[in-house]
């Protein structure tokens, strides 16, 4: 049996507790909506959950399109928190059916958007739904996580417009601002059950009107759990890499091609990862057709191979709002308006939508789409700092992990980069010429050059360049454009970001 998690025991005390002192008039009065995070300092996912009770005890629900598959079969667990206090509220670290298709998605529709976690220890602090029915016509409340608004939870009324086997239609009273609240409960107004999962919505006037799922869908796909109703752990549901010269013979047999098949040039063994149809999906009959998405890499040989070194502006500046909502928890964070605070001062009223933070997951969401078997990657940061009058400290860049193919070891370095607050200046010329001295292998650096790779500098930044010439921002790009030279001159290609105002 899997040993529980501290996190998860104590939760079971807070939830037993609880239970013993919260009277029954009260636990109405509580949240039902919370938030799902990634363990790892990935994140938060970007949609609601809620908690649903079931004959086997409380589960998680949500969309499937608010999860990202490669976040969470990465994440040791998910911890689910109240929207604006924070408060943990329970675990998760298996689903407990298989994570469906996003209803925008091929082969997806609205009953296969939904995911449901096995919880690790039941849920506190929250009311558990049950799972109800309602007809056209019939008042509803729409529960989610306001933004903005200093509460866990808001409620938004209306009525079911439209409603069968395949969708609800629900016509809000007015018009409110749903972004975040995908995989939100719609519940009853008079009883309070569960009836449908939020999905989409669009303004209709002065009102605005929501397509759902109906709940029943996630009964259906409850009635037949993972592993017997344990549960099956993230990490099993990573999609397989399937090689062509081993790949099993399909069950399905393929017709012969009425046309010949053309062939010129080299031929190099060519790998497929299949995206779609998601693991263990079942297609029946040997005249069967359905729709496949994937990728095809051809191994074309040591030309592929190349270094990446992500440079990441960290100055003062870089603690600023960039304008979005990085981290999906529904609120955009926003700047102070106090000017005695001056520049440096600033800061995002959401530390996860800062400069920085978009800087963070810009690398994150690249890395994504890039081959550890052919790319390397390293991660160095540039800020600087005048100890003096013309005196600048002596490393205004920083390496924190060399080029390398092991992308976790490359994730963990960023986790690092997270925990120093963004501070200093912009000195530009310093993290230009650090990524040319890594890309090269050069005296200091801590990678060691592959000569027969292609060479590249992502350089992310929110600003201008403001060192090594104090107050002189025309000098400082002098100095910039003459690292940029130097790195030219040895092959390396800089490819320049900017983000926020």
């Amino acid at each position: 049996m899997r040993e529980r998690s501290a996190l998860a025991i104590a939760i079971a005390m807070a939830a037993a507790i609880a239970g013993a002192a919260i009277s029954a008039t009260a636990r109405a009065d509580l949240p039902t909506v919370a938030r799902a995070r990634y363990g790892g300092q990935q994140g938060l996912s970007k949609g609601t959950i809620f908690f649903l009770a079931t004959e086997a005890g409380p589960v998680a629900v949500g969309a499937a399109h608010s999860f990202a598959l490669p976040k969470l079969v990465a994440t040791p667990e998910l911890v689910f928190e109240l929207g604006h206090t924070h408060a943990t509220i329970a675990t998760a670290t298996r689903l407990l059916t298989s994570l469906g298709v996003g209803y925008g998605e091929a082969g997806g529709s609205l009953r296969s958007d939904f995911v449901v976690f096995a919880l690790d220890a039941p849920p506190a602090l929250v009311r558990v739904l049950s799972a109800g029915m309602a007809d056209e016509g019939d008042r509803v409340d729409v529960l989610g996580i306001p933004g903005g608004m200093g509460k866990d939870q808001e409620v938004v009324e209306g009525r079911v417009s439209g409603a069968d086997d395949e969708k609800l239609e629900i016509e809000l009273d007015v018009a409110y601002d749903l972004r975040g609240w995908g995989g939100a409960p719609i519940v009853a107004h008079d009883d309070g059950r569960v009836i449908g999962i939020v999905q989409a919505a669009q303004p209709s006037g002065r009102k605005m009107r929501v397509l759902a799922t109906p709940i029943s869908a996630v009964l259906d796909g409850i009635r037949t759990p993972l592993e017997g109703g344990r549960g099956r752990d993230f990490a099993a549901f990573r999609e397989p890499t399937v090689s062509a010269e081993t790949a099993p013979a399909s069950p399905i047999a393929a017709k012969p091609s009425a046309a010949p098949v053309l062939q010129s040039g080299p031929q190099h063994p060519v790998e497929v990862a299949i995206e779609y149809p998601p693991s263990e999906s079942i297609i029946g009959g040997t005249d069967a057709a359905t729709f496949v998405a994937g990728r095809a890499l051809a191994q074309a040989g040591a030309g592929l191979k190349t270094d990446v070194i992500f440079v990441v502006d960290v100055s003062g500046s870089a603690r600023l709002p960039s304008g979005v909502d990085v981290n999906g928890n529904g609120i955009v964070g926003t700047a102070p308006t106090d000017d005695a605070k001056g520049l440096y001062g600033l800061g995002s009223s959401d530390a996860g939508d800062s400069v920085f933070a978009a800087e963070l997951a810009a690398v994150r969401r690249l890395m994504t789409r890039m081959d550890p078997r052919y790319t390397r990657i390293a991660v160095a940061t540039f800020a600087g700092r005048v100890l003096s009058y013309g005196v600048i400290e002596d490393d205004p860049a920083l390496t924190w992990v060399g080029l390398t193919n092991d992308y976790d070891a490359v994730y963990r370095a960023l986790d690092r980069v997270v925990a120093p607050a963004a501070d200093g200046l912009t000195h530009m010329a310093a993290g230009v010429d650090q990524a040319t001295r890594e890309l090269m292998g050069l005296p200091g650096a801590l990678s060691r050059e592959d000569p027969e790779s292609q060479k590249i500098a992502v350089f992310i930044t929110d600003g201008l360049p403001s060192l090594p010439v104090w107050n002189d921002t025309f000098a400082n790009t002098d100095v910039v454009l003459g690292a940029a030279k130097r790195a030219a001159q040895a092959g390396v290609r800089v490819f320049t970001f900017g983000v926020g105002e």
